[in-house]
């Protein structure tokens, strides 16, 4: 018994005919399309490439049709005003005079309406790719653009609130020093110091005031000077 052969439209149609038995569904996600290939021998680089030059031609079909979609729409938009224009010329030439002066207009806007519309019906390929060329690439610059301005808004973000946490930072270790500087004024001395500049006070385990030791040995100065005067006084006097 010979093997059997078949040609690469029967491959095709054989492959295609098991999915769609395997699968009931409609359509068959990335995948189920990789499983199903296995299956049958075909590696998984080949259905990658494979599946990327079928969305690449998808992409370009629905690109196409959106550009022809905006051809006809232009065509649209540019017979309208020349129906209504050149009917309103019209009615005001048959109303004013019979001259047909409304033909030149209506002749001289009829060759470029012609034009516009068999260049919308028979296209020339090479403008029509060079058009798509356009539209990608304004589309790729949008999106760089819009990257772009992602990024920096981010970043100005980002920058924006480390800038604001640094200066409130230093604002509030600038009124700190500001009040702390203030209370020393209004203390009357440097820091520890009394307003009567005599150094700072101690309290005892009883709870009753006490001074320094260098405050307590000038009070006693100044006590012994006061001491002796009188007496040297009264010495002489007698």
């Amino acid at each position: 018994m010979t093997e059997r052969s078949y040609s690469r439209d029967e491959v095709d149609a054989i492959l295609g005919r098991a999915i769609e038995r395997e699968h009931k569904r409609g359509e068959l996600t990335h995948a189920d399309l990789v499983a199903a290939a296995r299956e049958v021998g075909i590696p998984s680089e080949a259905i990658e490439s494979a599946a990327s030059e079928v969305f690449e031609e998808r992409q370009a079909r629905a690109e196409l049709a959106t550009l022809r979609q905006q051809q006809w729409r232009g065509f649209f938009h540019h017979l309208v005003p020349y129906l209504m224009v050149n009917g309103m010329l019209v009615t005001l030439n048959f109303l004013t005079t019979h001259f047909p002066w409304a033909l030149f207009p209506l002749l001289g806007w009829g060759v470029g309406l012609v034009s516009h519309f068999m260049a919308v019906v028979a296209p020339n390929p090479q403008r029509l790719n060079r058009r798509l060329e356009r539209q990608r690439d304004r589309e790729r610059r949008r999106l760089a653009r819009d990257q772009f301005r992602f990024g920096a808004k981010r970043l100005e973000r980002d920058f924006g609130q480390g800038l604001a946490s640094r200066i409130e930072r230093d604002v509030g270790q600038g009124i700190s020093a500001v009040l702390e500087a203030a209370a020393q004024r209004i203390a009357g001395g440097p820091p520890g110091a009394t307003r009567d500049g005599r150094g700072p006070t101690r309290v005892s385990s009883s709870g009753a005031p006490q001074q320094s030791r260098e405050s307590a040995e000038q009070n006693e100065g100044t006590s012994s000077s006061s001491q002796q005067a009188p007496s040297g006084g009264a010495s002489r006097h007698r």
